[in-house]
């Protein structure tokens, strides 16, 4: 690896020579591959780069391997037909399943590494365009940024102790959760419900557990979800707990669970799903 170690940026060379040397030919060509993209300074070095040195030692040399080959093909690729000037300039629609595959495996591996402290920071933006609508772990709470107002999230930076926007490790069950139901019409009333139970004190202690709020608002969207499900309701507008929260209590109390059903249980779903 002395020669890869040569023209990488002086803060991953440690790391560089710390890989163990690898005496197979595809995994010899990609790291000579990478050795020019070095050189070059192309736009996805840092990137290409951060998955050799990050990437689990239990993972195969010629998964890694592979991986690398195929990331680097459809960049080089891309930069002959487009020139993109940054990895976001990479238009992911022209990826083929496999592709995505692999620069998923290699995206997954940046972001443990980002999470973990070990990669630059500026990859971020990289991870974040190649994994759309995944939740990163380092932008903490700036993941609700896209769908929530400015206020609600706020508030949630603020009653959950966050200091620049990390998220405490106790509450990031609570940010996933509330990540999975963004684009649900009760999303942003789920979020302002978590901010009000979060960081409230009596005597100077937390009133709610974090993992009692979090019980709070799984049990709140799972009903929240069957009842816009069973009425198809479209909007948060359409919602009337007075009439659907009630018959969907109803049909609860007078259906039986699924792994209880009987033929009048059988009977009873499909007449729910009928209405």
């Amino acid at each position: 690896m002395l020669s890869l170690a040569a023209v990488v940026p002086e803060h991953q060379r440690a790391r560089v020579l710390a890989l163990p040397d690898v005496d197979d030919r595809a995994y010899r060509a990609v790291v000579e591959a990478l050795i020019e993209v070095q050189r070059a300074r192309l736009p996805w070095a840092d990137l290409t780069l951060e998955y050799l040195v990050s990437v689990e030692a239990r993972v195969s040399v010629a998964t890694r391997a592979k991986v690398l080959r195929v990331v680097l093909r459809r960049f080089q690729r891309a930069w002959h037909e487009e020139k993109p000037m940054t990895v976001k300039d990479l238009d992911l629609s022209v990826l083929t399943r496999n592709e995505k595959i692999f620069f998923n495996a290699m995206a997954y591996v940046v972001e443990e590494a980002l999470w973990t402290n070990q990669a630059p920071v500026h990859l971020t933006a990289d991870v974040s365009h190649l994994l759309p609508g995944r939740f990163i772990r380092v932008l903490g709470w700036a993941n609700l940024s896209s769908f929530l107002p400015s206020p609600v999230l706020t508030l949630l930076v603020a009653r959950s102790g966050a200091v620049e926007g990390v998220v405490p490790a106790r509450y990031l069950p609570i940010v996933r959760l509330l990540y999975g139901h963004r684009t649900r019409a009760y999303g942003v009333h789920l979020a302002f419900a978590a901010a009000t139970l979060m960081g409230d004190l009596r005597h100077g202690k937390e009133r709610n557990q974090p993992s009692s709020i979090m019980d709070l608002l799984y049990d709140t969207a799972s009903v929240l979800k069957a009842t816009f499900s069973m009425y198809g309701l479209p909007y948060l507008s359409a919602f009337r707990p007075d009439v659907h929260l009630m018959a969907y209590a109803r049909s609860e109390t007078l259906c039986p669970a699924p792994q209880q059903l009987t033929l009048r249980g059988k009977w009873c779903l499909r007449r729910r799903k009928a209405a």
